[in-house]
């Protein structure tokens, strides 16, 4: 019983906090725009307290024998679970659209053809001419 009203205090204080409170960018400023600074939420306590209680939640459910304080444990986990979720989402699009933040695309990231690999390594200084085999050691 006892676990059961500390497992309803912590639901109570922490629940969906991010659901809330958390704000993504508005739906009025184009998609190419950046947002003003004061619009939407950049900060990730929130999500994040709302996942810590996910967690703790989850390891009741896990820990627990009382099969009441297993469902009441894993219906809070999931509820705090899905609000930390999109808690998460509403701030990264609110810094993706403030800071224009934009994830490079896997074009970008790897050359694709011998000759994009290559050419760093043909333009770079040469310390002997091509027409020589091999410098002068000789001397």
């Amino acid at each position: 019983m006892l676990t059961r009203v500390l497992l309803g205090a912590a639901l109570t204080f922490t629940s969906g906090c991010s659901l809330a409170f958390v704000d993504g960018p508005p739906d009025f400023i184009p998609a190419n725009e950046p947002v003003p600074p004061e619009s939407c939420t950049i900060e990730r306590a929130l999500p994040f307290l709302d996942a810590v209680g996910a967690g703790a939640f989850l390891v009741t459910a896990l820990t627990s024998s009382d099969g009441d304080n297993v469902r009441f444990a894993a219906v809070g986990s999931g509820a705090l679970g899905f609000s930390s979720y999109t808690g998460f989402r509403r701030v990264k699009q609110c810094r993706e659209r403030m800071f224009r933040m934009e994830t490079p695309s896997p074009d970008t990231l790897f050359p694709r053809t011998l000759v994009e690999i290559a050419d760093p390594l043909l333009s770079a200084p040469r310390l002997f001419r091509v027409n020589d085999e091999s410098p002068d050691r000789s001397r």
